[in-house]
């Protein structure tokens, strides 16, 4: 019987040893990388306090008529004296016979950002194994800090399986088809910050696929296979006879079915159908977890957002569906095909739906989009 999708999901943290391998990097080269150990504030920011506006800075203990002499005049960002607690801006202040009046409302504090505000000493500004955002720069920039240690990029192998497949830049013969899995594929880990190491195409011979897996194990952290998953064909026979240890070889998704999760040896091997539609679904339901697990991260989803549906489609039910489509943000319109054999659906899509246990979805129905990025 498959297992659930959920049963996958609960058992990737048991069986995947996340990466432990690091670097330093400039600042700006560790963008969107991962943090692999925490980082504190060395000093507060700002040291003193300043001023939020251009106007008159002023002691409260002088309100409510507070003489123009004891102002201050202050431009946005200046550093203030101990003295000063309060700043009216230019555009908002009521001056009247050389002096400033001031409203009750006016409390202490007002218009100032206070010592330690945007920063305190010893903060943590990035938790381990946090990515790093353009804003998480923000803060490690404004402490001086130039270099950064982060995870190394996981080294991923694509295998692509399959006698009509010709990788590119070789000539077609007749029914022959371009490897197009392998690149949409490989776009697909370095957009999630992976270092594709090697593509490769072989016939469907056990054998020969055998020998490249344990080839390509000593130097990868995980291997993507596509094809050869049928009955007959050379990755299902391995996973068979067990000489591929098995993490799971059936799974209640569609349209990527089959799929299974291998080991050679210390490395993962995540087995994906040949069919294209199927295949990048696949990595999307089960290789995007998989990374983010290598990668340290506790939630192994990506984040989803609620959508209304625009059009009625029609799942499989018993099992979790990946239905492409196209979201404007508020309204998610499906794709006109999104069987497995599909393979330009993609390309006109910014993501897709999950569809759990479900058969049909209407028109008007809540949807839960995850943005392809």
């Amino acid at each position: 019987m498959p297992l659930s999708y959920h049963d996958i999901l609960d058992m990737l943290p048991t069986v995947v040893t996340p990466l432990e391998r690091s670097e330093s990097l400039p600042l700006l080269s560790a963008l969107n990388r991962i943090a692999s150990e925490p980082i504190y504030a060395s000093f507060e920011l700002p040291k003193t306090a300043i001023s939020l506006r251009d106007g008159y800075a002023f002691s409260l203990k002088d309100a409510p008529i507070v003489d123009l002499s004891r102002c201050i005049h202050v431009s946005t960002g200046d550093a203030l004296p101990l003295s000063i607690d309060a700043i009216i801006g230019y555009e908002e202040a009521c001056v009247k016979n050389h002096a400033l009046h001031v409203t009750q409302e006016i409390t202490k504090g007002w218009h100032i950002k206070k010592r330690g505000e945007d920063i305190l000493e010893e903060e943590c500004l990035v938790h381990a194994f946090e990515p790093l955002s353009a804003y998480k720069l923000t803060a490690l920039s404004a402490q001086g800090i130039v270099k950064i240690d982060v995870l190394k990029k996981l080294r991923i192998a694509i295998l692509s399986i399959g006698s009509s497949l010709t990788p590119l830049g070789e000539s077609l013969v007749e029914n022959a088809i371009y490897n197009s899995n392998a690149i949409s594929l490989s776009a697909r880990v370095m957009d999630l910050g992976c270092e594709v190491c090697t593509i490769q195409t072989l016939g469907n011979t056990e054998a020969l696929i055998l020998q490249t897996l344990n080839e390509l194990q000593r130097f990868t952290d995980l291997i993507i296979t596509t094809g050869a998953l049928s009955h007959n064909d050379g990755i299902a026979q391995l996973l068979r006879k067990n000489t591929l240890n098995n993490v799971f070889n059936e799974v209640a998704i569609t349209p990527a079915k089959p799929s299974a999760l291998s080991r050679l040896k210390n490395t993962l091997i995540l087995h994906l159908p040949g069919l294209p539609l199927g295949s990048l679904l696949g990595f999307e339901l089960l290789g995007v977890p998989l990374i983010r697990a290598l990668q340290h991260q506790s939630t192994l989803l990506p984040r989803s957002y609620h959508h209304i549906n625009g059009t009625p489609f029609t799942c499989k039910q018993g099992c979790v569906s990946a239905i492409p489509g196209l979201s404007d943000g508020k309204t998610f319109m499906c794709a006109p095909h999104y069987e497995a054999g599909r393979l330009n659906a993609l390309s006109q899509c910014n993501g897709y739906v999950r569809i759990e246990n479900q058969e049909k979805v209407l028109q008007g129905d809540t949807v839960q989009f995850i943005p392809f990025h």
